[in-house]
């Protein structure tokens, strides 16, 4: 069963580590030129409060973004090993009632659909955690005035969302096709 998917696993995979280790390089390097103060939560008027540069007031936010991708790819791996039966997925009341090899074939696009999502879930993520890191860096190095994250946000889930769509319809287009096959048969 062929899904036409517009970015390969690949890809994917090579776009989270090198996002994952281009995050941890600019956290490492940018923490040395922060001052002993840092602003790290804001509000309409700017900076609510200032906290003692550390660590974790640095490094707290993309440790909480990481270990939600490691949660997610851990509940994906587990679900592959329990059974793809565990997952919601196009026409599974059908696929259901295939001969158990036939099953399989299916739940194996199934897994990888959804190794596809966390991929991209991934990339969306590390660019959003960066870009806002990025913001409240130059915020407290350099004196800018605002943190704008709704227009970057805007730009970034559009095209996430259209390639999460663009999968979903991929694979339950090949299903269809390829439940079409074994109906006939």
């Amino acid at each position: 069963m062929n899904v036409n998917y517009l970015i390969s696993k690949k890809t994917l995979i090579t776009a989270s580590v090198l996002m994952a280790l281009g995050y941890i390089l600019f956290m490492a390097v940018s923490y040395g030129d922060l001052p002993d103060k840092i602003s790290t939560s804001f509000g309409s008027s700017g900076p609510r409060n200032l906290t003692e540069t550390s660590f974790f007031s640095w490094f707290g936010f993309p440790l909480v973004g990481f270990g939600s991708i490691l949660y997610m790819y851990f509940m994906i791996w587990a679900f592959s090993k329990v059974s793809g039966k565990a997952l919601n997925f196009p026409y599974k009341d059908k696929i259901l009632k295939l001969e158990q090899e036939n099953q399989e074939m299916f739940f194996r696009q199934v897994i990888d659909f959804s190794w596809r999502v966390i991929h991209l879930t991934s990339v969306y993520l590390l660019t959003l955690f960066f870009y806002i890191s990025y913001q409240v860096y130059q915020f407290n190095t350099n004196g800018s005035d605002t943190i704008s994250v709704f227009i970057p946000l805007l730009v970034l889930t559009v095209p996430y969302g259209y390639l999460l769509v663009r999968d979903y319809l991929s694979i339950k287009s090949s299903f269809k096709e390829k439940l079409s096959e074994f109906e006939v048969a």
